[in-house]
Order: C-alpha cells, then structure tokens, then sequence
C-alpha cells in the first residue's frame, strides 16, 4: 500500500512540472497578445530609452558649449554621442512595434539584444574614460618636449 501511495505521489507530481515559459523559443521570437503587454514593463523601457536619449543630448550640449575643454575630451565626448545616438530612437521603434504588434520588431529577443548592446557600449566608453588622464598627460609632456626640437630653417 505504502508503493502506490509514492508512486501516485511520483506521478502527479510528474504531471504538474511545466517548463518555465522563459525557456522556449516562442516566448522569445512570438508577437505579444494582448493581454500580455505590461504596461509597467512597456513604461519601464520606454524611459529608459528617453533616458539614453536625454544623456546623449547633454552630452552634446556639453561638447557644444563648454569651450575650455581639452582635445582628448572634446574626442570622448564625440565618440560617445556617436555611440551612443542609436539607442533611444530604436528603444522607442522596439516600444511602438510592440504596442502596435508588428511582427518582427516585437519579439523580446530584440530587447535583450538592445541591451546587451547599450551594456557593452557604456563598459567601451567607460574604459575609455578612464584613459583620459594618461591621455592629457602624455600630451602635456609632448608638448614640453616640442617646445625643445629644433626650428625647421628657411
């Protein structure tokens, strides 16, 4: 009697095991019903995509008017506007797609893509910005130098 009380056990527990949702290659590539759009989710994406592109426009506005800065910062600033441009107007083409269901640029593979992408990218400029002391310093020490070289003559 004790057997067939576990083996009911083993089996019903057997059958209540469902894969997790996360797992399978639908959840991922399919277009979202309607009933399954989060709209917290949804508002959560779309300021954080506002948010890359209002970083990317004080950045710009500090490279456009913040004269006395050094060349090497004039350079990072231009490469990270530059790398960073894309992002809030394809965080907002990923919301609106899926708002209005179309079908290729709704799928949540893109948004794992997205971030992926905008977290390898901040890790790029921020190595970069840790270089900008050695930058400015080399350039200084150069320029000390030059000052030394010998005229061209006429």
């Amino acid at each position: 009697m004790d057997n067939t009380i576990s083996s009911k056990i083993v089996t019903s527990s057997a059958k209540d095991i469902v894969t997790p949702q996360i797992v399978s290659v639908s959840y991922w590539i399919a277009t979202p019903s309607v009933g399954s759009l989060n709209h917290w989710g949804l508002a959560l994406l779309a300021a954080l995509s506002t948010l890359v592109l209002i970083f990317v426009l004080v950045l710009l506005g500090i490279k456009l008017l913040n004269s006395s800065l050094s060349s090497t910062k004039q350079k990072f600033l231009t490469k990270a506007i530059w790398s960073l441009i894309a992002f809030g107007p394809i965080g907002w083409l990923l919301i609106l797609s899926r708002l209005y269901g179309i079908v290729f640029f709704s799928a949540r593979f893109w948004w794992v893509i997205w971030f992926a992408c905008l977290i390898a990218v901040c890790v790029y400029l921020y190595r970069n910005y840790r270089k900008i002391p050695a930058k400015e310093h080399s350039i200084q020490t150069y320029q000390l130098k030059k000052r030394y070289f010998p005229k061209k003559k006429r």
